[in-house]
C-alpha cells in the first residue's frame, strides 16, 4: 500500500461570620498540589504537559443559638434614667468600616475561587488582589494569590505570596506545602523539601503534601525515598491519579522499564489528558491481517520519534496495514518510517481504521525492558524530495549543529536548556564550524548576543523535521540539550552529544555515558546543579580529541 498524507456581581446577603477558608493550590504535569489539613486538597490541575486547583470558597458558619434563661426582674428607674435606656448608643464608626471591610473582603476571595475554578486565572488574581486591598491580614487570600501566580508560571511572585500567608498564620500546614510548591518550581529543592517537612510535622496525615513532597524527592534524584512517598500516598488514595502517574515516571527514571510503562497507563487517568474516544476497540496485540491498526499520536515531538521505532512491532505482530497519526510538522518525516503504510496528519480525517492504539502504549504491550529496547538506526531518514543544502563555510571543517533550548512550554524547560553563550565554547576547537539548529523563541539568542558571524543561522531554511534532518545529516556532529533534535540526530543515527542536567528527564536515567535508546548518542551529564560551565568544559575537551581525527562531512 502506498504511503499519503491523509490527511458586575450582585452583593449577596451579609453573611453570618464565616469559618476560615482552606487555600489550595495548582499543579502542573509532575506539578504538586496544596491541601487543607486535615482533609487533602482539591486536586491539582502534565508532559507536559494545567489547571488549577479548585481554590476554596469561605462557607459561612451557622451561628450558636445562645442559651435561654429565665428573666430577671428589671430593676426600678427613675424617670429620666427610664427615658435615656431607651435611646440606643452610637455604633462606633471605625468598627462599622472595619466589618464592611471584612465583608467585602470576603465577598472578593469567593470570586476569585470561583474564576480560579473556571481556569480563569488573571481575574482570579485581580480579584485576590482586591480582597487584600479591603484585608490586609487575609492569610487565605495570599496563598491563593501564590496558587494562581503560580498558575500564570511567575514563580517570584507565588513565593512571596505564599511566603506572605506564612508570616500571617504560620501554623497552617497547607501553607507551609504551598511554599514548597512554589520554591520547587524555581528549582530551590533543598528549601522546598524543608517546607514540605515542616507541612508533614504540622500534617504528618495529610497525603497531598506527602505527595509534594516526593515529587521534591524525585526531582532532586533521591527515587528510592519518593516511590516510598508515593507508595504511602496510594495505599490510602488508590485513585489518586496523578501520584500514580508521577510514580510511572520515577520507576522509568530509575531504568525499571517494564513497570514504569504499564503503571504509565495512568495517563489516561488524568483530568487534563483524557483519552481519545473512538468507535472501534483498542488493539490488545492481537493478529489482524487484512485489516487496519491506528497508531495514534501523543502530545511531544521528541516522544513521536522515540517512540516511532515501535512502529515495526506493531506491523510485525498484528499483520495490519499500520496507520500512524503524526503531527503536522513531523509528518514529512514520519513517512520514511519502513513499517508505516499511511500517514494521517494530527488534526484532519482520518481513514476507516479496524483498532488503534496510543503511541507510547506500545512499549508496555511489547513488555519493553532495557535490553529489548529496539534499537537499530537509522529508523528515520531525510526525503530526497526539497532536500536543505547547508554552506560550505570553510573548506574541511568539522561541522557542529548545536541546540541550547527545548520546546518553550515545557514545564522543565528552564532547568534543562543551556544559555547560549555557554555554546560558543566550542569554538575553541580549531576547525570547528558551528551551525544553529535551534527552532523557536531561543533561536533570537545568537542575534542578541551578535554571534551572528560565529554560528550559522539554519532556521530560515527549515520549514518541517523533515528539513531538520536533512541538515543533520550534512553535519559531522550534533551537540544539544534534551531536545527534538537530539531525539531525531539519534533516530537518524548521526553521532550527536546531549547534555544533560544533574536530574535529567526520565528516558535518560540516572546514570552512565551512554543510552540504550539511541547507539550512537553520548551523554554529558551536570555534576552540580545548574552547571552547565563544567557540561560544555567537558564536551570542549571531547570535541578537541574527535574534530581532528574522524572523517568530515562533505
Amino acid at each position: 500500500i502506498p504511503k499519503g498524507r491523509i490527511g458586575g456581581t450582585p452583593k449577596p446577603r451579609v453573611p453570618v461570620r464565616p469559618t476560615k477558608p482552606a487555600a489550595t493550590a495548582e499543579a502542573s504535569t509532575g506539578a504538586p498540589r496544596a491541601v487543607s489539613p486535615p482533609k487533602p486538597a482539591a486536586r491539582k490541575t502534565l508532559p507536559g504537559p494545567a489547571a488549577p486547583n479548585r481554590p476554596a470558597v469561605p462557607k459561612a458558619a451557622p451561628a450558636a443559638a445562645p442559651m435561654k434563661s429565665a428573666p430577671a426582674a428589671a430593676p426600678m428607674k427613675s424617670a429620666p434614667a427610664a427615658a435615656a435606656a431607651k435611646v440606643s448608643p452610637q455604633p462606633n464608626a471605625a468598627d462599622a468600616l472595619r466589618e464592611a471591610r471584612g465583608r467585602e473582603a470576603k465577598r472578593l476571595f469567593a470570586l476569585g475561587a470561583a474564576l480560579h475554578r473556571q481556569g480563569r486565572i488573571a481575574d482570579a488574581v485581580r480579584a485576590y488582589g482586591r480582597a487584600i486591598v479591603f484585608d490586609p491580614v487575609f492569610a487565605d487570600a495570599y496563598a491563593n494569590l501564590g496558587a494562581a501566580f503560580r498558575a500564570q508560571g511567575k514563580s517570584e511572585a507565588a513565593v512571596a505570596s505564599a511566603a506572605r500567608a506564612l508570616a500571617l498564620q504560620p501554623d497552617r500546614a497547607n501553607f507551609h506545602s504551598n511554599l514548597g510548591n512554589a520554591l520547587r518550581d524555581q528549582g530551590r529543592l533543598e528549601e522546598a523539601a524543608q517546607a514540605l517537612q515542616q507541612a508533614l510535622r504540622l500534617a504528618p496525615d495529610a497525603p497531598e503534601i506527602l505527595y509534594n513532597f516526593g515529587l521534591v524527592l524525585r526531582d532532586m534524584g533521591r527515587l528510592d525515598t519518593a516511590l516510598s512517598c508515593f507508595d504511602a500516598v496510594l495505599k490510602s488514595r488508590p485513585d489518586h491519579a496523578e501520584c500514580r502517574y508521577d510514580r510511572a515516571l520515577a520507576l522509568l527514571q530509575a531504568g525499571d522499564l517494564k513497570r514504569g510503562f504499564a503503571e504509565y497507563e495512568a495517563r489516561w487517568k488524568l483530568r487534563r489528558n483524557p483519552p481519545r474516544a473512538f468507535e472501534v476497540a483498542r488493539w490488545n496485540g492481537q493478529a489482524m491481517p487484512g485489516k487496519t491498526l491506528l497508531v495514534h499520536a501523543e502530545p511531544g515531538f521528541g516522544d513521536a520519534i522515540q517512540f516511532a521505532r515501535f512502529a515495526a512491532h506493531a506491523k510485525e505482530k498484528s499483520g495490519a496495514t499500520v496507520l500512524l497519526e503524526s503531527p503536522a510538522e513531523l509528518a514529512r518525516l514520519m513517512e520514511t518510517l519502513q513499517a508505516v503504510d499511511k500517514i494521517a496528519v494530527q488534526g484532519g480525517p482520518l481513514p476507516a481504521f479496524d483498532a488503534h492504539i496510543p503511541i507510547m502504549s506500545l512499549p508496555a504491550l511489547m513488555g519493553t525492558v532495557a535490553t529489548t529496547i529496539p534499537a537499530a538506526v537509522p529508523y528515520l531518514s531525510a526525503p530526497e524530495i526539497r532536500a536543505v543544502a547547508l554552506p560550505n563555510l570553510v573548506a574541511g571543517a568539522f561541522k557542529v549543529g548545536i541546540v541550547w533550548a527545548g520546546a518553550a512550554a515545557a514545564r522543565a524547560e528552564r532547568h534543562r536548556s543551556c544559555p547560549f553563550v555557554h555554546f560558543l565554547e566550542l569554538l575553541r576547537v580549531p576547525g570547528v564550524v558551528l551551525y544553529s539548529l535551534q527552532t523557536g523563541k531561543a533561536a533570537e539568542d545568537a542575534r542578541q548576543h551578535a554571534a551572528e558571524p560565529l554560528v550559522f543561522e539554519t532556521g530560515h531554511l527549515l520549514a518541517d523535521y523533515a528539513d531538520m534532518a536533512s541538515a543533520i545529516l550534512q553535519l559531522d556532529l550534533v551537540v544539544s540539550v534534551d531536545s527534538t533534535a537530539a531525539h531525531l540526530a539519534g533516530a537518524l543515527g548521526k553521532p550527536v552529544w546531549t547534555l544533560l542536567p544533574d536530574v535529567p528527564d526520565w528516558r535518560w536515567t540516572a546514570r552512565g555515558k551512554n543510552t540504550p535508546w539511541y547507539p550512537t548518542m553520548r551523554l554529558f551529564r551536570q555534576k552540580t546543579r545548574g552547571d552547565w560551565s563544567g557540561v560544555i568544559a567537558e564536551a570542549v575537551a571531547e570535541l578537541r580529541a574527535v574534530a581532528g581525527k574522524r572523517p568530515r562531512s562533505g
